[in-house]
């Protein structure tokens, strides 16, 4: 398997993309899509599973009793 990577922000990586899309033989894989760890810790920040901290000295605090 080889990675290959395209700017698509650029006219050239669009048209190149589309003649991509066309061929039996390669495969394009957004990786604009989030993983199923983003996804999950998304949703735990949006139902509001998270730990908040008044200062980054208690943060600190807390990560040095671990």
């Amino acid at each position: 398997m080889t990675t290959v990577v395209i700017n698509d922000k650029t006219k050239e990586g669009k048209a190149l993309i589309e003649i991509i899309k066309h061929l039996k033989y390669a495969t394009i894989i957004d990786e604009t899509t989030p993983n199923a760890s983003v996804l999950k810790s998304v949703e735990d920040a949006e139902s509001g599973k998270v730990n908040m901290y008044s200062s980054t000295e208690e943060l600190f605090a807390k990560l040095q009793k671990k």
